[in-house]
């Protein structure tokens, strides 16, 4: 999986974001550590009011105690921070890729509501980076311009393991949301790009390239007008598709694409609640 950069401005209200969350809300099918961008309110009496999920992959359901407003002390906390910032340092180094590129397409088939196991889906020979089927999975994300994440997961951890006080690991945060317009130009940037200068025409035709929408800031998405994908669709891939958090839309697939890729244009899809 190759990372593209993009800058996007920052527009909205200011919150209060967590630098991560703790590990003890790192619960679902998938064993992985908490992303980043997501939201925590704390009360002053050190007890956690309010979490909601950014558009940032979907491995974190809120414990029970948290939800129903019980009080953790601080150590506690920290603890959990700490957990599951040192969770994230190794779930980011780069032994992980595969791992990180099955969690895509994981999410992306979750949003399409198609059933699956984890042993369906294996590595290919990069290109593709997962297999499934008969779908031949190129993983792209998308960050920030600049973003160096496991780094920043490194230092957050160093400033976790200082401190002895939870608000210092409160952040100021403004979220917005970003347009289908917009996530198609950055999805058609990255296609372009890989198709000048680094797969064949006989490459692409075989692939199916997912760009994973990962920004900062970024926690909802205006679905309408939708783009026109003929440019896209003139690059020559067998489909192109992306996830943005619980949303997964397959922007183009030519008719050779596998079965459930071959979905109408201009559809975004959720994960069924």
């Amino acid at each position: 999986m190759e990372v593209a950069e993009t800058r996007q401005p920052s527009t909205g209200a200011l919150e209060v974001k967590a630098s991560v969350i703790p590990q003890k809300l790192h619960a679902r099918k998938y064993d992985a550590p908490a992303p980043s961008n997501i939201f925590l309110k704390r009360s002053v009496g050190k007890q956690c009011r309010d979490m909601r999920r950014s558009h940032i992959p979907d491995i974190c359901h809120i414990a029970a105690d948290i939800t129903s407003g019980a009080p953790m002390d601080d150590e506690s906390y920290l603890n959990d921070i700490r957990n599951g910032l040192k969770n994230s340092v190794e779930f980011f180094a780069s032994q992980d890729k595969f791992i990180r590129e099955r969690w895509v397409v994981e999410n992306f088939l979750t949003n399409l509501s198609i059933q699956f196991t984890e042993t369906d889906l294996f590595p290919g020979a990069d290109p593709p980076d997962v297999i499934f089927r008969d779908a031949q999975f190129e993983v792209k994300e998308i960050l920030d311009k600049g973003r160096k994440r496991h780094t920043e997961y490194k230092r957050a951890l160093d400033r976790a393991n200082a401190t002895v006080d939870p608000a210092e690991t409160i952040e100021m945060y403004s979220p917005k949301d970003i347009s289908v317009q917009d996530v198609f130009a950055l999805v058609h940037s990255v296609a372009a790009d890989f198709a000048t200068r680094k797969y064949s025409p006989k490459t692409r035709i075989q692939m199916d390239l997912l760009c994973y929408v990962n920004l900062e800031e970024v926690t909802g998405l205006v679905e309408t007008p939708f783009p026109d994908i003929t440019s896209l669709a003139l690059l020559g891939y067998r489909s192109v598709s992306f996830l943005i958090g619980h949303r997964s839309c397959v922007l183009c697939a030519d008719p050779n694409a596998p079965s459930f890729l071959r979905l109408p244009s201009g559809i975004i899809h959720r994960e069924a609640t």
